[in-house]
């Protein structure tokens, strides 16, 4: 047995000295039965004295191990009451609170974060889990219903992890778990806060991908204008890829769409006027949204595109803008529909005005035909009375020239408002443009190079021959006046398609194959308020004096009365192009024969005027009565059906006039037809209006005013003798 014992200060220590204490407290039982043994044993009193030797080293001893193990426990003592301090500094130092429950469930220990977070301000070492939770569920009112049963399970388990959310909004996370001796251990951590930040990169993701599969382009920026979100259609749109351009900022996001850090329509948000912005059209600002339209050349790879943007401040919780968000739409098509719409409105402004005008100019034409029919009339009969040596013939001859003027003008303005009698034929443009060649080259002169080019395969057109060729000289003569220095004249005649996008375009034109006829020339060209004005009747750009203005007006009537279309393309500096587009025809142009004129035709039949204008009504009877006709006049429709009945004989011819105030002509024809079936019609009419038309089927003709009596005679002799089949 060793005396050196070593005494540590740990609690091992301490029961090892306690071991031996007990295990020398033995021996000294045993030493000290020997030495009563020895005592009743006289003969031995050596052995006596050597037993006590060794029970007095033996107590020695044992009183030394006492003091020492007296020293062990109290030094046991002191660490574990440091250890303890260090325990509970540690446990008061987590941020998160710290409870221990024993075997009983009573609180044997716990730290500040535990009461911060029930709100407990005295010290509740000691109370029940039972009378604890109670009062939590008083004081904070969880959410749940169920939640002191569940919290109670939880607890009694011991073994899991738990949220718990309460109506204050606080989120509270904990987690229980078992020693070995069976106490409860539990960490209780306020996770609100780092919930919401959960939740905040949640939603953020959500919302990144909501943005990456948004049809139109889109891009977000953060408070320093770091771009942080770039979608797919935006890379489509800019070709730069979100691995390029994330994370940048400085106005990085103006490079994909002009090339340079330009501001964007986000840049605008925080300004206080965006609307005096020249950058982008339409802008305007709904709420904290702000519109936008602007062209960029860049977009689509360089295809460019209208593109419609919309830019909102982005806001958290607390309404604090954290950043911004644009996007953009391709709006290339819904401009370009805007920009027909406003075509389209303004062709059919332009188109009622064109109507208005058109209806009035030959309102007054057929008005003043009527007076040219009389005043010409008279001047061929009274040239007729006259010795040819006679002064006064050369003055009624200046009359007839006035008047023949005065004819064309109306001529002219009938033509504009489509009310000219038209005598349409089938036509081939080539020859119509090989026989103009030389008459247009007299009157172009030299210092304008004419080039005429024509389609192999032309189809052919239904027009009338004199008219188009008419319209040719019309503006051929423009464009030599639109060069005065000399230039380039070309006439083209070929075959085309109008397709419905292109009828949607313009106004008054029809889809289907046509022949298409330009005059172009590389003058001085138009500015578009001309452009928009040149068809007016009346509105020339030339000095005064010079033109009337009624060329392209009767251009403008003749194609629409056609059943054409006429478009004028023109640029101020850059010449002009004049697109008259012609139905294409069936059937086989005719040949045009030259007829000597013959001498006027003279009858004796019978021939019935209805004719409201007095005047005209006498002139017309007179002329027929000087070439021998018996003659019948009627003032209106209705007179001339009591007149018709009335007289027993036959009457040979009608010669009618169109509009008539009451009963109208071709009213009152068909009510004279009806009592002489087989009877020939004559219409004479200033303009030719739409409701004669059906008057081709009950075998009728049509005289133009004004007419000289030579035409007059003519016309009846055919009409009577049916040389004619069509209307002249």
């Amino acid at each position: 047995m060793s005396d050196d014992i070593d005494i540590r200060c740990d609690l091992s220590d301490a029961l090892g000295l306690l071991s031996e204490i007990r295990r020398r407290d033995k021996i000294i039982t045993a030493l000290m039965n020997q030495v009563q043994r020895n005592l009743n044993n006289p003969d031995n009193d050596f052995g006596l004295l050597q037993t006590t030797f060794v029970l007095e080293q033996e107590v020695r001893h044992r009183t030394r191990e006492v003091e020492r193990a007296r020293d062990a426990l109290a030094q046991a003592n002191r660490d574990v009451e440091a250890a303890r301090y260090r325990l509970t500094a540690a446990i008061s130092a987590i941020s998160e609170g710290f409870a221990l429950f024993d075997l009983d469930d009573r609180l044997v220990l716990c730290n500040d974060a535990y009461r911060e977070i029930w709100g407990f301000e005295s010290d509740i070492t000691g109370r029940s889990f039972t009378e604890l939770l109670t009062e939590v569920e008083e004081r904070h009112k969880p959410t749940d219903s169920t939640w002191f049963a569940r919290r109670l399970q939880d607890h009694v388990s011991g073994s899991g992890t738990s949220d718990y959310r309460f109506e204050s909004g606080k989120i509270l996370q904990i987690r229980e778990r078992k020693t070995p001796e069976g106490f409860t251990v539990g960490l209780y951590a306020d996770i609100t806060e780092m919930a919401e930040v959960e939740a905040a990169s949640a939603a953020r993701q959500q919302l990144l991908d909501i943005i990456e599969f948004l049809p139109d382009a889109t891009f977000v920026v953060d408070q320093q204008k770091r771009v942080i979100a770039w979608n797919r259609a935006i890379e489509d749109m800019t070709g730069v890829h979100k691995e390029e351009i994330i994370g940048k900022g400085d106005r990085a996001y103006g490079v994909p769409f002009y090339g340079e850090r330009l501001p964007t329509l986000l840049d605008l948000l925080d300004s206080q006027n965006p609307e005096l912005s020249p950058q982008y059209e339409n802008l305007h600002k709904q709420g904290n949204t702000l519109y936008g339209e602007d062209f960029v050349q860049s977009a689509f790879g360089g295809r460019g595109a209208y593109l419609g943007r919309m830019a909102s401040p982005l806001l958290d919780r607390e309404g604090k803008q954290v950043g911004a968000i644009e996007s953009l739409r391709d709006i290339t098509d819904r401009k370009q529909s805007e920009a027909d719409l406003l075509s389209v409105q303004e062709q059919l402004r332009q188109a009622a005005k064109m109507e208005a005008i058109g209806r009035l100019a030959g309102g007054i034409a057929h008005d003043f035909n009527n007076q040219l029919t009389i005043v010409q009339g008279y001047c061929n009969l009274l040239l007729k009375s006259l010795p040819r040596e006679n002064p006064e013939c050369k003055l009624v001859r200046e009359v007839l020239r006035a008047a023949d003027r005065s004819a064309q003008l109306t001529s002219q303005l009938l033509a504009f408002g489509r009310k000219q009698v038209l005598n349409s034929e089938v036509l081939d443009l080539k020859e119509v443009l090989a026989k103009l060649q030389d008459p247009l080259a007299r009157m172009i002169g030299e210092d304008v190079h004419i080039q005429i080019q024509v389609s192999p395969d032309l189809w052919t057109v239904k027009a009338d021959r004199n008219q188009l060729e008419q319209a040719i000289i019309n503006l051929a003569i423009n464009g030599r006046d639109a060069m005065p220095s000399g230039g380039q004249l070309t006439i083209e005649a070929r075959n085309t398609v109008l397709d419905s996008e292109y009828v949607l375009r313009h106004m008054g034109s029809s889809d289907g194959a046509h022949v298409c006829l330009s005059v172009r020339d590389n003058g001085t060209g138009m500015d578009e308020h001309t452009r928009r004005r040149i068809f007016e009747p009346f509105f020339t750009t030339k000095p005064v004096g010079v033109g009337t203005g009624l060329g392209l007006a009767m251009v403008y009537g003749f194609v629409k009365q056609s059943e054409g279309h006429i478009e004028a393309i023109s640029e101020a500096g850059r010449g002009s192009c004049f697109n008259l587009y012609f139905p294409r025809a069936t059937g086989t142009p005719e040949i045009e024969e030259f007829i000597p004129p013959a001498p006027p035709p003279t009858g004796s039949e019978t021939i019935l005027i209805i004719e409201d204008q007095e005047a005209l009504r006498e002139l017309t009877a007179h002329i027929l009565k000087t070439a021998g006709y018996n003659v019948l006049q009627a003032a209106d429709g209705y007179s001339a059906i009591t007149l018709n009945r009335q007289y027993e004989s036959t009457i040979d011819l009608v010669l009618c006039d169109v509009v008539m105030p009451g009963l109208s002509g071709p009213e009152a024809i068909k009510l004279i037809k009806h009592d002489r079936p087989g009877l020939k019609i004559l219409f004479v009419t200033g303009y030719a209006e739409r409701s004669i038309f059906p008057m081709s089927e009950l075998g009728t003709h049509v005289l133009s005013k004004p007419f000289t009596p030579d035409t007059l005679f003519r016309m009846v002799r055919q009409v009577l003798d049916g040389d004619i089949k069509i209307c002249a």
